[in-house]
């Protein structure tokens, strides 16, 4: 049992590729995963059918990528800048934290709400995330 955190990014070219974009953005000490088809990739991914969802981590968790583990300063740190790389490269992602109590594949997600936040007040407000929440972030760019 753990929390983790997952990113979709949203408005990819057709000819960027998801995984390379996200590999490139989140380095060690961060590691991600594909999300196969799950209850947590359908929350994650809203309406948006087709989009690549990814778990973000640092070790076993997300607890360091969260700031809430020992790793927490340069985890958080490297999350931030790979956050702000997919933001620009995409114009948008979403991110959903949840707190697994079984299965990772199996469990079932309750959205609680939607939140569309621009990045740079997601950023100013310390990525404060609230669980079972969907946000999706847009760039002052992705707006126009």
């Amino acid at each position: 049992m753990s929390f983790f955190l997952g990113i979709a990014p949203i408005n990819i070219r057709r000819d960027a590729r998801p995984v390379e974009l996200v590999r490139l953005a989140f380095p060690p000490p961060l590691t991600f995963v594909e999300l196969e088809k799950s209850p947590f990739a359908d929350a994650l991914c809203g309406e948006r059918p087709g989009r690549t969802a990814f778990l973000i981590t640092a070790g076993s968790s997300s607890r360091d990528v969260l700031g809430l583990g020992r790793e927490r300063a340069c985890a958080l740190h490297t999350f931030s800048t790979g956050l702000e790389k997919v933001i620009a490269a995409c114009g948008s992602c979403s991110l959903l934290l949840h707190w697994f109590r079984s299965d990772i594949r199996t469990e079932r997600i309750a959205v609680r709400r939607s939140e569309t936040v621009l990045a740079t007040d997601f950023f100013n407000a310390s990525i404060r995330l609230e669980q079972d929440v969907r946000y999706s972030i847009l760039s002052a760019e992705g707006l126009t």
